[in-house]
C-alpha cells in the first residue's frame, strides 16, 4: 500500500525486520549524526535533525509528592520530578537545542527515531559480552523502552517540535553497544497538521 508519508529510512527498512530496522537506525547513529544534524536547518527546508544524546539511557521517572508548608503555616502536596528525570531531560534539551541550530519548533506531524544503546555489564564473561555486541543478547531489563521514550520526548518539547502530541509515528528499540547513548532522528512528515 503506497502511502504520502515520508520513509526517511527507505522503503527496505520500512518494510523489512525489526532487527534489520535496529541495524540501519544503528549505522545512522554511528555514521551520520554530524550530517543529519545540518540537514534540515536551512530556512524553509522540512524538518530532518538527528543528534546523540551521550550517556546511559535514562527512563521518565515517577512523579513524587510530599506534604510543603505555605508561609502562612498551611500545608498542601507538591508534585516534583525526580532529581536523575530533571537532569536527563536538560541533558535531551541540550543535544536537541544544538540540533536545532536556532530553527523554530516544528508545528507539523513529525517521525521520530530513536535507538537506546546500553553498555554491557562489565560482570558478564567475555563470551556474553560478545553475544550482547551482535545482537544475541537483549537489554531486557531497566530502564523500559517506554520510559525512555518518555524522557527523550519531554525533553524535546518546544525545542524540536511545539508538543510531542505532533509525533504520529515513533520507531524505537533498545540495544548493547561499546557507547553508551540515545541516537535520536525526528523528521516532519508530508501531511498537515489536524489543529
Amino acid at each position: 500500500m503506497e502511502t504520502n508519508l515520508s520513509l526517511p529510512l527507505g522503503r527496505q527498512a520500512a518494510e523489512g525486520s525489526t532487527a534489520g530496522l535496529l541495524r540501519d537506525l544503528g549505522e545512522a547513529a554511528r555514521g551520520s549524526v554530524g550530517e543529519g544534524a545540518a540537514r534540515g536547518c536551512e530556512a524553509g527546508a522540512p524538518l530532518d535533525i538527528s543528534f546523540v544524546i551521550p550517556g546511559e539511557p535514562k527512563g521518565k521517572g515517577r512523579h513524587r509528592s510530599r506534604i510543603a508548608k505555605m508561609g502562612d503555616g498551611k500545608q498542601f502536596i507538591a508534585n516534583y520530578a525526580p532529581k536523575e528525570t530533571v537532569e536527563y531531560e536538560n541533558l535531551v534539551r541540550m543535544a536537541a537545542s544544538r540540533a536545532m541550530a536556532g530553527r523554530a519548533p516544528s508545528e507539523l506531524p513529525v517521525l521520530v527515531e530513536l535507538v537506546a544503546t546500553c553498555s554491557v555489564p562489565a560482570s558478564w564473561s567475555k563470551k556474553k559480552q560478545a553475544a550482547a555486541l551482535m545482537g544475541e543478547v537483549m537489554p531486557t531489563g531497566k530502564p523500559d523502552l517506554d520510559n525512555i521514550e518518555k524522557a527523550v520526548m519531554d525533553g524535546m518539547n518546544k525545542i524540536v517540535f511545539r508538543d510531542d502530541a505532533q509525533a504520529c509515528r515513533v520507531v524505537k528499540g533498545k540495544r548493547y553497544g561499546e557507547r553508551p547513548g540515545v541516537f535520536v532522528r525526528v523528521v516532519e512528515l508530508h501531511a498537515r497538521s489536524a489543529r
